[in-house]
């Protein structure tokens, strides 16, 4: 049996660490890492030139760690650097959260009218409206480019009225389901089930988990792994008291290590 690898998790913030949290609570004996890259978060707000360099200087961390799977816990990232992170691990399992959330919301839709709710770098790459083409025709999808809402979710700053201001902005479209295409959302989502109360809310922190969590237990009885000794382990780009005090309250009484890269 070959000794159990880890598997990755990578985001600009807490996001992709409540996807590993998610994670680590289902796959109970998996060696859990997750990658934020938090000294350059919302990646959503930089330009495509920059999420790239920040992806190849993570990349360097990612390759020492010989992980058995990647998992892509960021909407921005999938949409700008998800092929390239395919190219780069041949043969290593990359997990990819748009293409399965846009598969679900395909075939939850009734009246073809979808809302994405998303970071300015995923809606401008228009990667949705791409993916959702190829599972449903004539689907009106509504790109709903939200500039603030991740780096308000990331700044713990739930009570500021902007958060309603971006959350409300498809009320007036005539959508019966609706994508949450960032994996921060997820942590406000009792916001948007207020707005949209007769909506389907297809989340994409919830459909990439589903996904890795049947998939891996495949993946293991293929590579023949042996599964001790589970690990979590938090790998940032800065680290201080505050976001330590925030991971702290995400991830609770699950044991783990945080280092800074």
């Amino acid at each position: 049996m070959k000794k159990n690898q880890p598997i990755v998790i990578i985001d600009s913030g807490i996001g992709g660490i409540n996807i590993a949290k998610q994670l680590s609570m289902k796959l109970e004996n998996e060696h859990i890492i997750a990658i934020s890259d938090n000294l350059y978060m919302p990646y959503g707000l930089l330009t495509r030139r920059e999420i790239i360099r920040r992806i190849n200087y993570l990349l360097k961390t990612i390759r020492t760690l010989e992980p058995k799977a990647i998992v892509i816990g960021c909407n921005t990232i999938d949409a700008v650097c998800g092929e390239k992170l395919v190219s780069e691990f041949p043969g290593i399992s990359v997990f990819r959260v748009i293409k399965e959330s846009a598969k679900v919301a395909a075939k939850t839709t009734k009246n073809n009218n979808i809302a994405v709710f998303a970071t300015p770098a995923t809606t401008d790459s228009q990667i949705y409206m791409q993916m959702l083409a190829l599972y449903k025709n004539n689907l009106n999808v509504y790109g709903i480019c939200c500039d603030e809402l991740a780096s308000l979710i990331e700044a713990e700053d739930f009570k500021n009225k902007m958060i309603d201001e971006e959350v409300k902005l498809a009320t007036d479209l005539d959508c019966d389901t609706l994508i949450l295409g960032c994996t921060h959302y997820n942590l406000i989502i009792n916001k948007f089930a207020k707005f949209y109360p007769n909506t389907a809310i297809i989340d994409s922190a919830d459909q990439l988990c589903n996904l890795v969590c049947e998939k891996i237990p495949i993946l293991n009885a293929k590579l023949q792994y042996q599964l001790t000794n589970p690990q979590f382990e938090v790998y940032l780009t800065k680290v201080d008291d505050q976001v330590e005090t925030h991971i702290e309250k995400i991830l609770g009484n699950i044991d783990y290590t945080i280092k800074e890269i």
